[in-house]
């Protein structure tokens, strides 16, 4: 019964679109009857009633006449608008064409494969719904710089005769079914890439196609961070289509993934931070892929610096909460990072000097037009900043990065990327291993694309992701503490291009993970002082997803699809049983035993209705399923100890149920955006530690992790205008985020109620752009003391809630400047000048307060150790007043 009831939807919905167009011309138009001119009774038609026109303002102004409407049918209008001169319509595509009588004849010979007298008896074969289909071809192809040969991701392939509009996925395809003919394909992307071509499609069904760049050096020197729409696709607002988030890229020297707090419903803790907060959830919660290797802790120095490296990024995408079925295993987010591809006819390479970090690239081709290799090197420089009286650097960080890709045909596309970083904190001055701290993190990904058929494309990936925490401690037969967690996996993903506005994407995914939660390491185990150990988990996953996009109505667009991840742990593995932190049993399993099997279901959809042209209201609903927990008694993860913990027979998968409803609107100057968006996330089995929980060294934790629920809510807007030389942005976000359980509610740290982001990039001069940004946000929670007591003549703080005031609100001004020292954009040496100033107005921004203290000698003492001297320190940390920084680059080709 349900098969039949499917096939009769299914009907339905292709009934719909095959007499759409008829419908079109049988409309009523709700505008007054009356006598208007030709322009401006086209017009009126547009706004009152959505239908899109595709025509020469030229052409109707020489054929100008006024109009007299007595029939408000739409096919009656344009009859009185075309009679008499040599004008003439058709409707492609749910689009009315208004052309002179010649062009429209050649369309309709190529579209209906009609005689040229057929277009006499058009309007009435469309009545009496005789009409003849066109044949038609597949019509697929790449899209790459010409310069450089890197595959173009996001572009749109424009065909203006028939108002066809198509995206290149992630690896530069696309794929459209047109009728046979000659035609003119227009590209563009983002980046201000154009070009045109012309095909005979019934000679050339396959196009390579190499896009020139109208960009200067100014509007290229950052990645663009980018937010999909409802479908899931980058929409370029000067085609007039859905609009996205798409962020003015920044010349500052914050790293891509720190424009994202440019989006509104993602936050930082501070404005230094890379520690990202999306939708009311925590940083072990989103999902971080550099070429689809997962990342576990994308940051350095803290949370100072990103893993990114600026000049290696090509474009971030960004999924808050709501990614498309081929992405799961995190609540919050994920934020999917693609690396640049080497320039396959040049050898090339840059380099940057800052007070901070050094950065070294350099890409050459292995075989011109066919395969070419690209690696990076960023090392910190703070020995300057940081270091021992022997003048030893106490922090340093590096990143070091690798891509190879080659193509043997065009069909086949391999690509092989590396990505490995560490930071190293020497505490104690001395040498690492007597007392310091260190962790990092290593991925490899291989991708094979493949296209299978002009419609069906594929992308086979293997990768691994690996974490490492290291805590070296001054005892002399103890080498070290460690903490990590291991990822493996292979995806395979299909896309079926069915139509223009009907894809097809499925595929499935098989990973396993293995986590340590942290055991001390000893040189001699004759000299074990400690028999506590954490045991390791294993766990096992298969996922299989699909999806599907189309267009049921002429406004109407739907995004559906389903994820089901299926999960088991495997031995040898030891279990605990609790009952209220209390063991009760213990669960022994042998190697290559399985057990804790559990399956979910994650249904996802997206319903897009465009009521004219400029606006676009849009639904959102979909759940997520996260199977690794991270283990910490802070939410914001300052401290960079990380201790993740796949799922176990106590720690459940989290769920998290999100549902959102918006608009966007793009004025009749499609460089003006507005988009606003209200959500709510509903976020189940959020492992909390209970009161005094021991994090480290302890293996009975699962027993002190509390189930809560946490919900969030909010509403986003962003205000965009982008022009060629100044462009603006205005971005909001309110969120409200309360953590539930025992009968208590209590805010998250992500309970941040106003952040504010207003900026705006200037092209001074061809060579010479300026940048000003001022960011708000209200001030962090911070958990405070009720009261003190004092014991054994100590003075102890009552805390009575957690997180029971709030810091000042945190605001900055900041201000870039980057110069271009070269004579050409086509120059094989460019020198590159980028100036930043920090917090301009030097506001001291409290990043945390302390309030057990003691006034002495007019000097705020705080006892933190009492076996030592007291400590003079400040009641009031921040991270500092005005920073100025200046960086130095050079590029050559």
């Amino acid at each position: 019964m349900k098969i039949k009831s499917l096939c009769i939807w299914l009907l339905c919905v292709i009934s719909v679109q095959t007499f759409s167009q008829q419908a079109i011309l049988q409309t009523s138009i709700p505008i007054s009857k009356g006598t208007y001119s030709s322009v401006e009774l086209i017009q009126n038609i547009q706004r009152s009633s959505g239908i899109q026109f595709s025509y020469k303002s030229k052409l109707l102004l020489e054929h100008e006449k006024k109009v007299s409407v007595s029939s408000l049918v739409l096919q009656d209008i344009l009859l009185a608008i075309t009679d008499g001169n040599d004008m003439d319509f058709v409707v492609i595509n749910g689009v009315v064409v208004i052309k002179t009588k010649k062009e429209i004849q050649k369309i309709i010979q190529k579209t209906y494969n009609a005689n040229p007298s057929a277009q006499i008896e058009y309007v009435k074969k469309i009545q009496e719904k005789k009409v003849v289909e066109p044949e038609y071809i597949i019509l697929s192809g790449k899209i790459k710089q010409a310069v450089s040969g890197e595959l173009v991701s996001g572009a749109l392939v424009i065909i203006d005769s028939l108002n066809i509009q198509i995206q290149s996925n992630e690896y530069g395809f696309f794929s459209c079914k047109i009728p046979q003919g000659s035609h003119v394909l227009r590209v563009v992307h983002p980046s201000n890439y154009m070009h045109e071509i012309s095909i005979e499609t019934n000679k050339q069904n396959f196009v390579e196609i190499e896009t020139t760049s109208k960009q200067t050096e100014l509007t290229s020197a950052k990645a663009a961070v980018q937010v999909p729409s409802l479908s899931n696709k980058t929409i370029l607002h000067e085609v007039k289509l859905q609009p996205t988030m798409k962020i003015p890229q920044s010349i500052s020297l914050q790293d891509p993934l720190k424009e994202m707090g440019k989006v509104p419903g993602i936050q930082f803790i501070n404005d230094l931070s890379s520690n990202v907060l999306v939708r009311g959830g925590t940083t072990y919660q989103n999902l971080v892929l550099i070429d689809d290797a997962p990342l576990f802790n994308p940051t350095h120095l803290f949370g100072l610096y990103s893993t990114c490296i600026p000049y290696s990024v090509k474009d971030v995408t960004i999924y808050k909460g709501d990614a498309p079925a081929q992405f799961g295993g995190r609540v919050s987010s994920v934020i999917d990072i693609r690396l640049r591809e080497a320039n396959e006819q040049n050898i090339g390479g840059y380099i940057e000097y800052s007070p901070v970090v050094t950065t070294v690239a350099l890409e050459t081709p292995i075989v011109k037009q066919k395969a070419a290799l690209v690696g990076y090197i960023r090392k910190s420089n703070l020995r300057w900043l940081m270091k021992d009286n022997a003048g030893k650097a106490l922090y340093s960080f590096y990143d070091a990065q690798l891509k190879f890709h080659m193509h043997t045909a065009k069909r086949h596309h391999v690509y092989y990327s590396f990505y490995s970083g560490n930071d190293v904190y020497n505490v104690s001055a001395q040498k690492l291993d007597e007392f310091g701290i260190t962790w990092g993190n290593i991925a490899h990904a291989v991708r094979w694309n493949y296209i299978i058929s002009p419609r069906v494309f594929s992308n086979l990936t293997l990768y691994s992701g690996t974490y490492n925490y290291y805590l070296y401690v001054p005892h002399n037969t103890i080498d070290y503490w460690n903490s990590h967690i291991i990822s493996n996996g292979i995806k395979q993903d299909f896309t079926i291009f069915a139509g223009v506005d009907n894809t097809v994407r499925f595929g499935f995914e098989l990973s396993g993970m293995q986590s340590d939660p942290g055991n001390l390491h000893y040189s001699d185990s004759s000299a074990v002082i400690s028999q506590l150990y954490t045991n390791p988990v294993a766990l096992g996953m298969a996922v299989l997803y699909a999806s599907h996009e189309l267009k049921v109505l002429q406004k109407v667009s739907l995004v559906y699809g389903l994820r089901v991840p299926m999960s088991r742990n495997n031995g040898p593995a030891v279990q605990y049983v609790f009952e209220q932190s209390a063991v009760t049993d213990t669960l022994t399993f042998s190697e290559n035993q399985t057990y804790n099997p559990r399956i979910h279901i994650e249904p996802k959809f997206q319903l897009q209705y465009s009521h004219t042209p400029y606006v676009m209201f849009y639904c959102k609903g979909m759940q997520t399923t996260q199977f690794v927990h991270g283990l910490s008694n802070s939410e914001t993860n300052i401290t960079s100890l990380d201790i993740w913990m796949p799922t176990t027979v106590n720690l459940h998968p989290q769920k998290s149920r999100l549902y959102s409803v918006g608009f966007n609107y793009t004025g009749f100057a499609p460089t003006i955006m507005i988009q606003s968006e209200l959500y709510y996330k509903r976020m189940l089995y959020q492992w909390y530690p209970n009161d005094h929980a021991r994090m480290l060294l302890n293996p009975f934790i699962e027993g002190q992790m509390i189930d809560t629920r946490v919900i969030n809510k909010g509403i986003e807007t962003m205000i965009q205008h982008k022009g060629e030389k100044l462009s603006t942005w205005l971005s909001y976000t309110y969120t409200q985020s309360k953590r539930l359980f025992n009968n208590q509610s209590i805010s998250t740290a992500a309970d941040r109620p106003h952040d504010i982001s207003i900026g705006t990039s200037w092209k001074l001069v061809p060579k010479i752009m300026l940048e000003i940004e001022w960011n708000y946000m209200s001030g962090l929670l911070q958990t405070i003391p009720n009261a003190y007591y004092t014991a054994n003549g100590i003075q102890v703080p009552y805390y009575e809630s957690k997180y029971n005031s709030r810091l000042p609100s945190y605001h900055t001004l900041d201000v870039s400047a980057q110069f271009h020292l070269y004579k050409q954009v086509q120059s094989p040496w460019k020198h590159i000048i980028t100036l930043q100033i920090y917090n301009v107005y030097a506001r001291k921004n409290a990043f945390s307060y302390t309030y057990n203290k003691i006034e002495e000698n007019n000097e705020y003492v705080i006892p933190t150790n009492v076996s030592t001297n007291a400590q003079y320190i400040s009641t009031m940390l921040y991270a500092g007043t005005v920073i100025p920084m200046i960086s130095y680059a050079i590029k050559f080709k």
